[in-house]
């Protein structure tokens, strides 16, 4: 998984609530272990509020963020999970339709992007995610890589896909480097289980 970006700055928010929240679970610890008088071996140190931090911090990043409680906090969409549909090429002038799946793996810092289709697989390099007002658009690099039975004109290459979200479906465009030189459409819906 790699890193990507947001439109809008969001982390210096959450650090600030992880903080406070991380500073006052500290004190209520050091308070508890005070009151009811448990003396911590010399050799086990009791949790820093910097202990808690980082521990929050891995929850946050893991699960928290996904809360729609919570989304106001993170202002961050939840693409993760399996997305099924098709892609289309100038290869052959958009006259035929290939069925792709998509599989998004993501945090609220870090993201993966693998598609997967009878002739190649492809992964994310890199990832932005723009929110304005209600949009939300998914535009990523990817690495692709033929598959041995795939055609002699289909070549590893790199290219961009940029994807709009409408409820459960990312659809988009998406081209490649200077060597295929295809564009394509691409149109995906979520898979729910």
């Amino acid at each position: 998984m790699h890193s990507y970006s947001l439109s809008e700055e969001r982390n210096l928010t959450v650090y600030f609530y992880l903080a406070v929240v991380s500073i006052f679970l500290f004190f209520i610890i050091y308070r508890l272990l005070n009151i009811i008088s448990i003396q911590i071996p010399w050799y086990i140190e009791s949790p820093s509020a910097l202990t808690i931090f980082f521990l929050m911090f891995f929850l946050f990043d893991r699960y928290i963020w996904k809360l729609p409680v919570l989304s106001f906090l993170s202002k961050t969409p939840v693409l993760e999970g399996d997305w099924k549909g098709y892609i289309t090429s100038t290869h052959n002038n958009h006259k035929s339709r290939y069925s792709v799946k998509l599989s998004i793996t993501q945090t609220w810092s870090k993201i993966q992007i693998n598609m997967r289709c009878n002739s190649s697989k492809s992964k994310s390099n890199s990832a932005v995610i723009i929110q304005n007002d209600s949009d939300i658009e998914l535009i990523y690099t990817y690495k692709n890589i033929p598959k041995a039975n795939s055609v002699i004109t289909m070549n590893r290459h790199i290219g961009t896909v940029e994807l709009s979200l409408n409820k459960n479906t990312l659809e988009g465009e998406y081209y490649t480097n200077r060597d295929r030189t295809n564009q394509g459409y691409i149109k995906l819906n979520k898979i729910i289980t």
